[in-house]
């Protein structure tokens, strides 16, 4: 078995597949054994991510917990406000189970006055005024609405019929320009959205910290170009290009170039997930991966 698994890891990290491997073996039993490995993993992989997909009544009561900051959030914006939707995981269609943050994107129009940091300190103050414990995050606020973590996300407008949005960041102590529109379809609508959920889950089960919009457009920058095959055989892609490339590569948003989304981590944190992703890479037993 564990011949038959490395033999198979090399094939789909060269990019022969199985079938070629088998040729190249040209020995019935590891065709057989390769076949039983490459199905038994592929239900192995569908089995992680159903068992972290969150349940119904758990989407449920975080959609609640969520619905009910939008009637403090209308009445903080007032005129200004041009709409609050969905984002983040939720939108996204790659939460996971347990870990339900729930993600509000408020839009103001684009003549609301004053610096973004000042909105985002009146936001902050004016949630505390009203009972609410407040964590600022990167270009976030987190309440929690029913025990539910919900990050509120605040954007002006840069232009009356755009989507595009300042933001501010903490992290940076400077606005960025980012469209979160935009963010949402490129997951959502994505041909690998399975893979990107897949990769939430290892770097959960692995302890990393790694910011969800990075470590989304790092997996379909990984898989860019790639057509929809063996679930497996795009993880251990992404695994390989995280080992190899991240250290290095600098990744931007989709709606703003100018934005390099690579500088959220130092880097020592894209170290850590580099190493991690190199001992994954090294694993004989995938519940060692991912479980």
């Amino acid at each position: 078995m564990r011949r038959g698994w490395q033999a198979y890891r090399k094939a789909l990290l060269d990019g022969r597949g199985a079938e070629g491997l088998v040729e190249e073996e040209g020995r019935r039993a590891l065709r057989v054994q390769l076949t039983n490995d490459i199905r038994k993993t592929e239900r192995y992989l569908r089995i992680v991510l159903a068992g972290h997909t969150p349940p119904p009544s758990e989407m449920s009561a975080a959609r609640r917990a969520a619905a009910s900051m939008i009637p403090p959030l209308k009445t903080w914006a007032g005129d200004f406000l041009a709409g609050i939707s969905w984002s983040g995981s939720f939108a996204k269609s790659t939460a996971l189970a347990g870990n339900t943050d729930v993600d509000l994107f408020v839009s103001l129009h684009y003549r609301t006055p004053g610096t973004l940091a000042d909105i985002n300190s009146h936001l902050d103050s004016s949630l505390q005024a009203i009972g609410y414990v407040t964590q600022p995050r990167n270009v976030s606020i987190r309440v929690w609405p029913a025990g539910i973590a919900t990050d509120i996300v605040v954007g002006r407008r840069q232009t009356p019929l755009s989507h595009d949005h300042s933001l501010y960041s903490r992290r940076r102590k400077t606005w960025l320009k980012t469209n979160i529109v935009e963010h949402v379809r490129c997951v959502r609508d994505s041909p690998h959205r399975d893979v990107v959920k897949l990769v939430k889950i290892w770097s959960k089960c692995h302890g990393l910290d790694w910011p969800s919009f990075y470590l989304e457009m790092a997996t379909l920058e990984a898989l860019s170009g790639l057509r929809v095959n063996l679930l497996s055989r795009r993880l251990l892609l992404a695994l390989s290009a995280f080992a190899n490339e991240l250290t290095a590569q600098r990744v931007l948003d989709p709606a703003n170039s100018n934005n390099v989304v690579s500088d959220d981590l130092t880097q020592k944190e894209k170290t850590a997930i580099a190493n991690a992703a190199r001992s994954s890479l090294q694993q004989v037993y995938w519940k060692d991966i991912v479980w």
